[in-house]
């Protein structure tokens, strides 16, 4: 998967969560900010649908505002955060903790939010759609999340796409 697939994908998540408030965990339903009490379930749906610990991404834990607060960071050690828009203040992501989410295979909730932007999370491993791409990822370093371009190409990472990972829009 390209970084700029991935950018798709995270872009159908954020756009999605206005209209799941019902994914919403007191107190966080019926909040005014479309996108407070949604970072657990978007940063989970987004985890798996991308690849998780096998392509390199990491789930992250902080405090912020009197409020938990979930966040990825890419291959490349970027903040991923698709609910960053709920705080008052920036977010201090080095502050954060290495976490890992409460289940291994993806919850219901992350199911369903995955399922109103259009994937599919199956099973364990990750199955979506049928075709594969054994060619290794593209390279992470550089790719800025906001705008879903590079800021600075570098060469192909040494990694290899698991054989579990597989996109394919419905």
């Amino acid at each position: 998967m390209t970084p700029k697939e991935a950018h798709t994908i995270a872009q159908r998540i954020k756009e999605t969560l206005p209209r799941c408030n019902d994914l919403r965990r007191r107190p966080w339903q019926d909040h005014p900010c479309p996108v407070a009490g949604h970072c657990y379930v978007a940063s989970e749906a987004l985890y798996h649908l991308l690849g998780g610990a096998a392509a390199g991404f990491t789930v992250h834990f902080i405090r912020h505002e009197d409020a938990p607060h979930w966040f990825l960071r890419d291959p490349a050690g970027q903040v991923l955060d698709l609910t960053a828009a709920q705080f008052e203040t920036s977010v201090p992501y080095e502050e954060a903790k290495r976490k890992g989410f409460l289940t291994k295979r993806p919850s219901a909730r992350a199911g369903d939010l995955a399922q109103r932007a259009g994937y599919f999370l199956g099973g364990s491993p990750l199955m979506i759609g049928t075709n594969h791409d054994p060619s290794p990822p593209s390279n992470w370093e550089g790719f800025h999340w906001d705008t879903g371009r590079r800021i600075h190409p570098k060469p192909s990472m040494d990694k290899n796409t698991p054989d579990s990972v597989r996109l394919v829009r419905w």
